[in-house]
């Protein structure tokens, strides 16, 4: 972090850093992955995969139904959608690997409000139910 903070250019010049975060990313995945009951999952799983796709059918009714409203563009959805279920990294990642410069810090900065208002929500969710 130190050597490409200090030094961009020469970071820069360097080749297989993308390959390098892609196999630090797949030896995370796998180490929160290996923590799992592997017999929980499967007794949870169906109803898991049922309440998954209602959440998304509903999402994507009301993103598609709003973005008809607006007249937005498929890019435009597509982040918010990324926005909406991942956050600001999902944002970001669905940006660079699109090339949709012009919506990268739209995205990050609506994942980064949609946190500070999902905390606020949820704290009172939970003050309210105490």
């Amino acid at each position: 972090m130190l050597f490409a903070t200090f030094l961009p250019q020469q970071v820069q010049k360097l080749s297989g850093h993308g390959d390098a975060g892609n196999v630090m990313m797949f030896i995370f995945l796998a180490s929160v992955g290996a923590t799992a009951d592997i017999w929980q999952l499967i007794a949870i799983g169906p109803v898991l995969f049922i309440f998954a796709s209602i959440i998304i059918i509903v999402h994507l009714i009301i993103l598609f139904g709003v973005g008809k409203v607006l007249k937005l563009d498929l890019a435009e959805l597509a982040m918010a959608s990324a926005v909406c279920i991942g956050g600001p990294s999902s944002a970001a990642a669905l940006a660079s690997a699109k090339g949709w410069r012009d919506l990268l810090i739209p995205g990050v900065l609506a994942g980064s409000f949609g946190y500070a208002v999902g905390s606020f929500v949820g704290v009172s969710v939970v003050e309210w139910l105490r």
